[in-house]
């Protein structure tokens, strides 16, 4: 296994998946700019076994609250994508169908989806938010002690959320007391407040609140990305940025909003940032009209154009280490 960690093919993988979106940053163009030397170097230190992390740098964003971000040199995220790429096969067989964070294939809107096909199919749920640290494969065991010996027949869990459903509040008291219990062997607590109640008065998880027959997006997303959107179009007014920039933007929120009942919704947020009427436009200009973005309302979905927009950079050509 050490072997296929540190050979070229899985570090020259690793790094474009390290990479990708990110090669216009300083220190991705740093790292790719001796490519060839930073992977051989990686793969003599894995080889070695004298491979040592470097130190994380901390920032803080607000999302819309204020959360502390630790985020490891990016030599060090090549090696933590070229340890997945060995490990996560083995790990993957392991899962539960219904655990959909961090795996391929699986992610928000497929949870999504699953959690309004049970709330559909049950009167009740019981949420449960746990509250300390804890790691996808930490709580495979929980997963499977749910599944098997709690026999739950409607289960969800992404990253530290879960929801478990069923028919009957007694059933679901239950398994709220066994769920603690279980938890505590891994020094894990839920929230004090989690209860079970009916699925129609919704289900608050991963940014909207879920109904058996519709999807409503939170309202703190809309505001956010309202507030966001408009300094980023006069950013571009003004050349700080991009117009790739505020098409992606565009383009990514209202793709993430489509999965809720929301055409409403991204009709007012995007007219609003736009100050525009039924067919809302806006245009950004940098260096005498090189950089434009259009941004057009069609039902509700975005559609976007731009013109003069710098083309990425070729991929580079590399030859490999020498054994």
């Amino acid at each position: 296994m050490y072997g296929v960690l540190a050979s070229w093919d899985n570090l020259l993988r690793a790094y474009r998946q390290a990479g990708k979106g990110k090669r216009g940053t300083a220190v991705v163009a740093a790292f790719e700019h001796r490519l060839e030397d930073n992977l051989c170097r990686l793969a003599q230190e894995l080889a070695s076994r004298t491979y040592r992390p470097g130190p994380y740098v901390s920032f803080f964003i607000r999302d819309p609250k204020e959360r502390r971000i630790s985020a490891a040199p990016f030599r060090d995220r090549v090696v933590h994508h070229a340890l997945c790429n060995v490990i996560e096969p083995r790990f993957e067989r392991t899962f539960v169908a219904d655990s959909y964070a961090n795996r391929t294939g699986m992610g928000t809107h497929r949870c999504l989806d699953r959690c309004q096909e049970l709330a559909r199919r049950h009167r009740f749920v019981l949420q449960c938010d746990v509250r300390q640290f804890w790691a996808n494969c930490y709580l495979n065991p929980f997963d499977h002690f749910v599944k098997r010996e709690l026999r739950c027949p409607g289960y969800v869990r992404y990253v530290d959320d879960m929801l478990l459903f069923g028919d009957d509040k007694q059933h679901l008291w239950a398994w709220k007391a066994a769920v603690v219990e279980r938890l505590a062997r891994f020094r894990l607590t839920i929230h004090p407040g989690a209860q079970p109640r009916p699925v129609t008065e919704g289900i608050p998880f991963l940014g909207f609140v879920v109904f058996p027959d519709r999807r409503r997006l939170k309202r703190r997303n809309a505001i956010h990305f309202g507030r966001r959107f408009r300094q980023l179009l006069r950013d571009c007014h003004a050349g700080r940025v991009g117009a790739t920039r505020v098409t992606a933007a565009a383009r990514g929120w209202a793709t993430h909003a489509a999965h809720g009942n929301t055409v409403g919704l991204r009709k007012a947020v995007f007219r609003s940032a736009t100050r525009g009427g039924t067919a809302a436009r806006s245009g950004a200009s940098r260096d005498r009209g090189r950089f434009q973005v259009r941004l057009l309302l069609d039902g509700g979905r975005v559609r976007t154009s731009t013109a003069g927009a710098d083309p990425a950079p070729p991929p580079p050509v590399l030859k490999g280490c020498s054994p």
